[in-house]
């Protein structure tokens, strides 16, 4: 089950034109457990491209301490998921080490 899911996936990305590719591929997958491909020029999270970074696991931040961490571009990294708390994590090359991303003039609990 798992390889014919792998390879309609591969198949799937594939098949996405590179005439239209935007820089992200987005993968979205309903409660049904459709999968949905779309490509994207720009991510924006509250309108903004840039995001602080964090190691996890995270504490709790609030606004102020959000504002003194690393900030970061969106682009920098090769994956980006939210998790099913609602966190956004990313992670950068083959790297393992996943990364919390918190917006700024926020609260993170």
């Amino acid at each position: 089950m798992r390889r014919a899911l792998r390879a309609e996936l591969l198949l799937a990305i594939a098949g996405l034109s590179p005439i239209h590719a935007g820089q992200f591929l987005i993968v979205t997958r309903s409660a049904a457990g459709v999968w949905a491909f779309q490509d994207a020029e720009s991510i924006s999270v509250n309108g903004k491209e840039k995001l602080r970074s964090a190691a996890l696991p995270a504490a709790t931040y609030d606004s102020k301490a959000i504002g003194k961490l690393a900030e970061v571009q969106l682009s920098s990294f090769t994956i980006i998921r939210r998790a099913a708390d609602g966190l956004i994590l990313a992670r950068a090359g083959a790297s393992g080490n996943w990364q919390l991303l918190l917006p700024e003039a926020t609260n993170a609990k």
